[in-house]
């Protein structure tokens, strides 16, 4: 999967998708038995997680998961990622500071047709929460065409721009792209003002743990 060159118009968007997808393997270490900064990380995005997915979908809940961080130089993002299988399909979640973005590879064509515009109307509401006491989401999916090498994007009805958003529960977005199907949710605290800084989202003690499990032979 190549980087897209077209922009949504959207600055944050962009950053970050770009970050969370084409941040390489080889750039993340496996943190199993590493606690600390990192495992209260791990701690809040899986508090974030179970307010979008929904469990059969969600690495959180499920037994022998392994994770692994990305300590980012200045001006890119520190993450998290897990890969997985969610039942046949081959799956990846990254998170970071600012949100957190589920990766599937569906089993089924994506082509022009009403087949794909319900499987993917299915696929949403069998991996997102949709419904929720703070939020109700929903997307328009109709017949269209998926080109392998152009990005589609489908934003819940109504959301705002993604710097508007004020919480979590504002906006949700599908995202289909290098025939993977991208669900992008953001971790927007309305108590809090702002958002913190994607490069800053581990402290020096995590970074220190993360170099010397890299430079372990």
């Amino acid at each position: 999967m190549t980087v897209p060159q077209a922009s949504f118009g959207e600055p944050l968007f962009d950053k970050w998708v770009r970050l969370a997808l084409f941040t390489p393997t080889a750039a993340f270490t496996s943190i199993d038995g590493l606690g600390g900064n990192l495992a209260r990380r791990l701690g809040e995005s899986r508090a974030m997680a179970s307010n979008f997915l929904k469990p059969a979908l969600d690495p959180f809940r499920m037994n022998g998961i392994r994770w692994a961080a990305h300590a980012t130089d200045p001006g890119g993002a520190d993450l998290l990622r897990a890969e997985f299988q969610a039942g046949d399909m081959p799956a990846v979640l990254t998170t970071g500071a600012n949100f957190l973005i589920l990766r599937l590879a569906p089993q089924w064509p994506l082509a022009g047709d009403t087949a794909t515009a319900k499987h993917l109307a299915d696929l949403i509401g069998a991996a997102v929460k949709t419904d929720t006491h703070d939020h109700t989401w929903r997307f328009e999916v109709p017949p269209r065409d998926y080109p392998p090498d152009t990005p589609v994007l489908i934003t819940s009805r109504g959301a705002p721009r993604v710097a508007d958003v004020e919480d979590y529960n504002a906006r949700a977005d599908v995202l289909v792209y290098g025939g993977h199907v991208h669900f992008v949710f953001y971790k927007k605290v309305h108590q809090i003002l702002g958002l913190p800084p994607d490069d800053q989202w581990f402290n020096d003690e995590a970074r220190t743990e993360i170099q010397a499990r890299r430079s372990q032979p």
